[in-house]
């Protein structure tokens, strides 16, 4: 009876926490919210306009693939999910590819202020990088984001280049910090912090550093060195622009088709004359777009399901390791997996949590009974074989989950897979084949590009 009386008395808020959820969808939007309707309807056209508003100025060449998925909260139910001091918002991965509609959502307090902003271009430019250079090396990703973060619709102009970098040598600056001018968050740090242009360049591994001291600098050269590019050095600015159209065709390896580019350039040098002048120029632009206010107000909006509602705070608290964070995740988790409608991502997403803490045995379990009355068993089968993978699993049993799921395979994600199964498994001319396929339906997926793939198989 006390142990009844302690789940009921936990389910209760959980079922409260769910209620009352809308989806609000505009042209490239999708926003869930707990907010209040009017609310949501505002900020989705003003994000909707503000993704219109980077089209036209940067990317005309986006594919419009995929909606940019945000979650807006109130800003005491954000914390409850943010970690430190994020309380302007934060990006938050899907980690894995088994559940589409999770592959990454930006999550932002409902006051959307300045800085809440600056995080949304900052993603959504990612987005749109990637749609227009699927191979983007991540220091230009990263440098892209940040030159673009800081764009600012006032009087009816478009302002591209406020810095949301101070690189100062003013003695009093001795150590790396972050401070708020006209609303905007800029972090303040010396030169001598920064890391080398060509260690930037030629970093293939993962960008973000053990240390946050030694990954910020990094996103503050990567700044440095775009804005410079397209900005502070006219005489450079066409090669920098030929070597994106290059990429853009697909015709040139991101990392040397740099180098070839900037061949004879000292762009250490100039880098270094360039942030020493503080001289940091602005591009005005013209008026928004008028399709960009057309686009921005046409929504559809309808209620969202309590099933809905109960996995989207599972998938927003999947990260969380203190146990009381672990059973609010169960606890939605468990009210998921009853609904038909969400049966499938509810033990997908009960398996990533486990998976991501690296408990393989209780996420292949996950998948195992969620398997039993899945509606699409090739997504069952794709974390099966992940699951597989990590812990080096023999490779008959590898082969026979891969030959379920290479007649049922559709999605970017699942031939990835199976192309790192024929890795391992030694198929090379397999692993050539499901690569190339992963890459046309999802050229985001890193590990599947065709240098990963070379780099894997060498090894």
């Amino acid at each position: 009876m006390v142990w009844l009386g302690l789940v009921l008395g936990c389910a209760y808020p959980a079922h409260k926490r769910a209620s009352g959820w809308i989806l609000v969808e505009t042209e490239r939007i999708q926003l869930r919210t707990n907010s209040d309707r009017r609310t949501a309807e505002r900020l989705a056209s003003e994000m909707q306009s503000m993704y219109d508003i980077l089209v036209s100025v940067a990317f005309s060449c986006a594919a419009k693939r995929d909606p940019v998925a945000v979650t807006v909260l109130p800003t005491y139910d954000l914390q409850q999910f943010a970690k430190d001091d994020t309380v302007g918002g934060f990006y938050r991965t899907g980690a894995t590819t088994w559940l589409g509609d999770y592959a990454g959502q930006i999550v932002l307090p409902d006051d959307m202020r300045a800085q809440s902003k600056q995080l949304f271009l900052h993603e959504v430019t990612h987005q749109l990088s990637r749609e227009c250079f699927p191979r983007m090396p991540s220091w230009l990703s990263e440098g892209f984001a940040g030159f673009f973060e800081t764009l600012l619709i006032d009087s009816g102009r478009v302002t591209v280049g406020r810095p949301p970098y101070l690189i100062t040598s003013d003695p009093r600056v001795n150590r790396l910090h972050t401070d708020v001018f006209d609303g905007q968050r800029v972090v303040v740090m010396a030169p001598e912090r920064l890391p080398s242009v060509e260690s930037i360049v030629d970093l293939t591994g993962d960008w973000s550093a053990h240390d946050w001291r030694e990954t910020v600098p990094r996103y503050a050269l990567a700044w440095a060195l775009v804005d410079l590019l397209e900005l502070g050095a006219p005489d450079l600015t066409p090669r920098f622009h030929a070597y994106l159209g290059e990429l853009r065709a697909d015709r040139v390896d991101p990392h040397e088709g740099f180098k070839k580019a900037f061949e004879g350039v000292p762009l250490q040098d100039r880098l270094n004359a360039y942030l020493r002048s503080g001289r940091v120029p602005f591009r005005h632009g013209a008026q928004p777009p008028a399709s960009a206010a057309e686009a921005a107000g046409k929504r559809d909006i309808r209620a969202m399901a309590e099933e809905e509602a109960h996995l989207h705070l599972a998938w927003l608290g999947t990260p969380d390791r203190d146990e009381s964070g672990r059973e609010r995740v169960r606890l939605h988790l468990a009210a998921a997996k009853q609904s038909p409608r969400t049966h499938d991502a509810a033990y997908l997403l009960a398996a990533l949590a486990l998976y991501i803490q690296d408990d393989l045995k209780g996420a292949a379990r996950e998948v195992d009974e969620g398997m039993r009355d899945a509606h699409d068993g090739a997504a069952f089968l794709e974390a099966q074989l992940d699951i597989l993978l990590r812990g080096e699993a023999q490779l008959a049993e590898l082969r026979q989950v891969a030959e379920r799921l290479r007649p049922v395979a559709r999605t970017g994600g699942q031939f990835c897979t199976l192309a790192q199964v024929a890795i391992r498994t030694g198929d090379r001319q397999a692993a050539l084949e499901l690569s190339a396929r992963a890459n046309r339906l999802a050229p985001q997926l890193a590990n599947c590009r065709p240098e990963a793939i070379a780099e894997r198989m060498s090894e």
